[in-house]
This record gives C-alpha cells, structure tokens and sequence, in this order.
C-alpha cells in the first residue's frame, strides 16, 4: 500500500462562546464566502468544530477549540485566506485563527462523528457499507478490523435531515490508519462527514 499525503490545516477559533452542534452547512456556508476557491475543489474536506462536550444542540467553545481543512499540500493557499476572519454561524459569532499544519498521525483506532453513505439507514447498513469501502481500500487485510457503530446522529443540509452513525475502527496498523484518514469513505465530506481521527480524546467525547 502507499502511504497518501493528505495534510490538515488546523484553523483554531479564537473568539466565541457556543454555536449550534449542528453547525456544518453554517460553517461551510461561512468558509465558502471567505475561500471561495474551496467551493470548487471536491476533495476537500472539512471537519466538525471540536469545542467541549455539548450541551443539548449548543456546544461550548473554548481556547483549544478548532477545526481542520483537510486537502492536497498543493490546495494549502487555498485554506490561508481564513486567517483571522471573522465569521457569522447562523445566529453565531466566531473568529478564526491563524492555520496551522498538521500531518496526520496514525493511532490503532479511529474515531467518525458522522458516517452517512447513501442506504445506511441503520447501524447493520452502516458497519457493512464501511466494511465493503475498507476492503477496496486496504485489502483482505481489513477483514480482522473491529467496527462498531456508534451513537446516531443527523445534520441538517440544504433543509434536508441526512443519517448517520459515529463509527470507531480498531485494530488498524500505522499504515493503514493513515490511509483511512486520508481517504473518503463517506459522502459529504464538507460538511463534516467521513472524517477519521484518532480516538479515546475530547474529539470523539463530544455530544
């Protein structure tokens, strides 16, 4: 397998206290208007704003707050415009910091808020969808990965509630973690969806 070189370009929030958790669409809407050069490119991803554990559909902000835009080394002046700005999230205020890069470091087992693929409507759907991508993706090596589905979640795009599932993945060597963070296995991807980190922190305790 070759290692991809997706890199993250961590963008902390410096001011701001709560936004709605679900906030993608908002915070997509807000980078677009900002970066417009993201809108274009399909690849890109974009994760959910990690802040402390939510309160109802409110989550609470604080100094470590952030979020990653996750792209090509050759798609990084495209992210950099963000710096700084000062941004509207539906009824929300916040401001960006200055970007910071972030390789992606493998972990044994990973953490997605949001898994949605088309048909999972539920947990069986789910796991197996992911499994079929994983197989394509890393080989009959997969077959000994543990997935578990997690708590179900919805977000709220173009008016539209779309389903899904946080996942957690076990068992992944260095190799083949940074392979599944660097990949789409999900649709949606802009807006927060199908993105892979490292679990058993704050990022997969939230909400």
């Amino acid at each position: 397998m070759i290692t991809p070189a997706a890199i993250r370009v961590k963008l902390p929030i410096i001011s701001g206290k709560e936004i709605d958790t679900d906030h993608s669409e908002s915070l997509y809407g807000a980078i677009s208007a900002v970066a417009p050069a993201i809108h274009q490119q399909d690849q890109i991803a974009i994760s959910p704003i990690f802040g402390e554990r939510a309160l109802g559909k409110r989550l609470r902000l604080s100094r470590k707050s952030y979020f990653f835009v996750q792209c090509d080394a050759s798609q990084i002046p495209m992210v950099l415009p963000l710096a700084g700005k000062a941004v509207q999230l539906r009824n929300d205020h916040i401001r960006f910091g200055v970007p910071q890069l972030m390789m992606i470091r493998p972990a044994g087992t990973l953490f997605c808020r949001l898994f949605v693929m088309r048909n999972a409507i539920d947990e069986e759907k789910a796991v197996s969808n992911l499994r079929s991508k994983l197989l394509d993706l890393l080989g009959e090596e997969s077959a000994h990965l543990d997935i578990t589905p997690l708590r179900r979640r919805i977000v709220r795009i173009h008016g539209k509630k779309i389903t899904g599932f946080g996942i957690r993945i076990a068992g992944l060597t260095d190799e083949q973690s940074v392979i599944v963070q660097s990949q789409p296995l999900s649709g949606r991807r802009k807006y927060g969806c199908g993105l892979f980190v490292p679990a058993g922190g704050k990022d997969d305790a939230r909400d």
